[in-house]
């Protein structure tokens, strides 16, 4: 090969590769800003995933944007970028695993990752599909930094990235089947104050002017559980509840009309009903004691009266 030729295959090496570090650092800015923008709603996205323990979940939530803008960046000012790139392609590998494992539980939730004009995108294959192109563009960026400068390429990529990365991939292959096959006991241990919903019980509510807490749960949720297990046992909680009917409504044991009337598509979901039988507020996703007592203060001091009822 003559030096011409050399010189002309080193630049469109330069040429392919500035691209690429652009377009990736734009796409990752550009969702680690919208995460940043809405730090509640990425919040609920990653426990809709049911995959991240709930004592860690607000610090993953606040890393993760923080990681994504800084890649971005370094990608754009061509600063540590086999680093960056092979932060981007563990997230990746990260991300395409938690979303087969959505796919395998059956939920519909959404991605997470940014919108796309004003719209955003639902767990499918469509998202993994995305995800599969960004891959193969942070491995095409890889390979272009392998010919125009393999010894930088070797130091960055060597034997020990290389297998953390195969790890990473197969921990998301084992948690994928582990999340298709594994099956939890689905019978949930409910506080003293909290029964099975029956239809019974809630028009004794009703008729008898009692506030009730519809607590809606799944089977496969472990955010579920873990509501149960940690701010429903709480004692303030249970001195509040007193009063109100709390109603626990399994979805595997009751009809699909009554948690499309309630237009529940997370879980758990928490829905608060005043005295006069109105929906006055809930709450979506995992929350703690604070939250829930807030939420039955408001309903108990509903704004309603009978005569506003009477006239409507």
């Amino acid at each position: 090969m003559t030096c011409q030729q050399k010189t002309q295959n080193s630049k469109s090496v330069n040429v392919r590769l500035f691209v690429l570090r652009v377009i990736l650092g734009c796409i990752f800015i550009y969702s680690a800003l919208w995460k940043i923008q809405n730090p509640q709603e990425f919040l609920n996205v990653v426990m809709q995933y049911q995959m991240v323990p709930g004592a860690i979940v607000g610090s993953v939530a606040v890393i993760v944007p923080w990681v994504e803008i800084t890649c971005g960046f370094l990608l754009i000012f061509d600063l540590f970028v086999p680093y960056a790139i092979y932060l981007l392609i563990v997230s990746l590998c990260v991300f395409t695993g938690a979303q087969l494992t959505a796919l395998c539980k059956g939920l519909s939730i959404d991605c997470g990752c940014f919108p796309v004009l004003g719209y955003a995108p639902k767990v499918g294959w469509l998202t993994l599909l995305r995800n599969v192109v960004l891959l193969a563009m942070c491995v095409g960026a890889m390979g272009q930094i392998a010919k125009k400068d393999p010894k930088q390429f070797i130091s960055a990529f060597g034997w020990k990235q290389k297998v953390l990365l195969v790890g990473l991939t197969l921990a998301c292959i084992v948690s994928i089947l582990f999340a298709c096959t594994y099956k939890r006991d689905t019978v949930f241990h409910y506080p003293d104050y909290a029964k099975q919903y029956s239809s019974n019980l809630m028009r004794d509510a009703v008729s008898k002017h009692k506030e009730v807490v519809l607590v809606f749960v799944s089977g496969t949720c472990n955010y579920c559980y873990s509501l149960f297990d940690g701010p429903m046992k709480n004692s303030r909680l249970a001195g509040k509840m007193r009063n109100v009917q709390c109603l626990v409504v399994n979805k595997s044991l009751v009809p699909r009309r009554l948690i499309k009337s309630y237009d529940v598509h997370i879980y758990p979901s928490l829905v608060f009903i005043n005295k006069y039988g109105d929906v006055e507020r809930e709450l979506v996703g995992y929350h703690k004691t604070n939250d829930i007592i807030k939420s039955l203060d408001a309903t108990k001091h509903s704004s309603h009266t009978v005569a506003e009822l009477t006239s409507e």
